[in-house]
C-alpha cells in the first residue's frame, strides 16, 4: 500500500467524519429549535396572567410552574428522539453547584425560562435557553425569545445568526466611554454579595462609563452583545451565586461565533461552571474591565 493510497483513504474518512458530524450538528439544532419554540408558545400564553411561583435559594430567586412545564416539554422531547442523551436542566438539577455530567456523551443543557423574573413581571427580556454540549464543548445553540419575536442560534463554527437569515456581528467599540454595560444583581444578598456588585459599577462609573444596563436576562444580555446592542457583560460569585451552566452554554457559543469574547471577570480562563462572567465585543473593551475589577473586591477562595 503505497503512502499516495494511504493520504486518499484518510482524506475520505475525514471527509465522511466532518460530513457525519455536520448532519448531526444540524439534526441537533432543528431539535433544539423545535423545542424552544413549543416551549415559547407556553411562554407566551402565560405572560400576561397572573403567575403562580416559589422561591428558590432567595426571595429574589423564583420558580413558576410554567418553568417546570416548559422544562418538562423540552426534557420529554428530546428522550423520545435521542433515549442515550443526558441533561443538564435547571428546574430537574438538584445538587445546587456540582455539575457531574460525562463529558463522552451528549449532553443537553437547558434553562426553560432564562429571566424568570421579568417574566413574572411580564417584561419582555425572557427566553428559553438551550446549549447542546459534546467532547465537553458546546456544539449547538437556540435562544429563543418568544416575546419580542427574536431567536438566536449558532453551530461551532458556522457563525451566529438572528431569526435564521441574520448573520450576527459585534460592534466595533473600543473604549468604555462608548460602551453600553450591563450587569445583574443576582439573587445574593449579603453585604458581601451587594459589594462584588456595587464596587465594580462604581469603579465603571469613576472610568467614564456611557451607560450601565440590567435587564435582567443573561442570555439575553450576551446574545444583544452577539448582535451590537450591548458591549459587554459581566456578573457572578462563585457557582453557587453566580449564573449556572443553563445560563451560559448556549447563549455564550452564540456570542463566540459573533466573534465576540468570554472570560471569568477574575481574568481566569471562562467555564461555563464557574458562576463568573465577563463576556465582551472584543479583548481591548475586556482587558479594560479585567483590569479595572482587579481594584475591586474580588471572590472568596473556596
Amino acid at each position: 500500500i503505497n503512502a499516495e493510497y494511504m493520504g486518499t483513504v484518510l482524506i475520505g474518512l475525514l471527509r465522511h467524519f466532518f460530513n457525519m458530524s455536520a448532519d448531526f450538528s444540524n439534526q441537533v439544532l432543528n431539535l433544539a429549535l423545535k423545542l424552544a419554540r413549543e416551549a415559547g408558545e407556553l411562554i407566551k400564553a402565560k405572560y400576561n396572567e397572573p403567575k403562580k411561583l416559589t422561591t428558590k435559594s432567595s426571595q429574589a430567586d423564583v420558580v413558576t410552574e410554567t418553568d417546570a412545564e416548559c422544562e418538562r416539554l423540552i426534557l420529554s422531547g428530546v428522550h423520545q428522539v435521542y433515549p442515550d442523551h443526558q441533561f443538564l436542566a435547571e428546574e430537574s438539577h438538584k445538587s445546587e453547584g456540582n455539575y457531574d455530567v460525562d463529558p463522552k456523551k451528549v449532553t443537553w443543557v437547558i434553562d426553560p425560562i432564562d429571566g424568570t423574573n421579568n417574566f413574572v413581571h411580564s417584561l419582555p427580556y425572557t427566553c428559553v435557553c438551550i446549549g447542546v454540549m459534546w467532547d465537553g464543548t458546546t456544539r449547538v445553540a437556540v435562544v429563543h425569545n418568544p416575546i419580542l419575536n427574536e431567536t438566536f442560534t449558532a453551530i461551532k463554527g458556522q457563525g451566529s445568526y438572528l431569526n435564521g437569515n441574520q448573520k450576527l456581528c459585534v460592534s466595533p467599540i473600543q473604549s468604555l466611554d462608548a460602551a453600553v454595560v450591563c450587569t445583574e444583581a443576582g439573587y445574593d444578598r449579603s453585604a458581601e454579595g451587594i459589594d462584588l456588585v456595587v464596587s465594580k459599577i462604581r469603579v465603571l462609573m469613576e472610568n467614564n462609563i456611557q451607560s450601565i444596563r440590567m435587564c435582567g436576562s443573561c442570555a439575553m444580555n450576551i446574545c444583544g452583545i452577539a448582535m451590537g446592542r450591548l458591549t459587554a457583560y459581566f456578573e457572578g460569585k462563585n457557582s453557587m451565586r453566580g449564573p449556572k451552566p443553563w445560563d451560559l452554554s448556549a447563549a455564550s457559543l452564540v456570542l463566540l461565533e459573533a466573534g465576540g469574547v468570554v472570560y471569568d471577570w477574575t481574568g481566569e480562563e471562562f467555564s461555563i461552571y464557574s458562576g463568573r462572567l465577563l463576556a465582551a465585543n472584543n479583548d481591548a473593551i475586556a482587558k479594560t474591565m479585567i483590569d479595572l475589577f482587579k481594584k475591586t473586591p474580588q471572590p472568596p477562595k473556596c
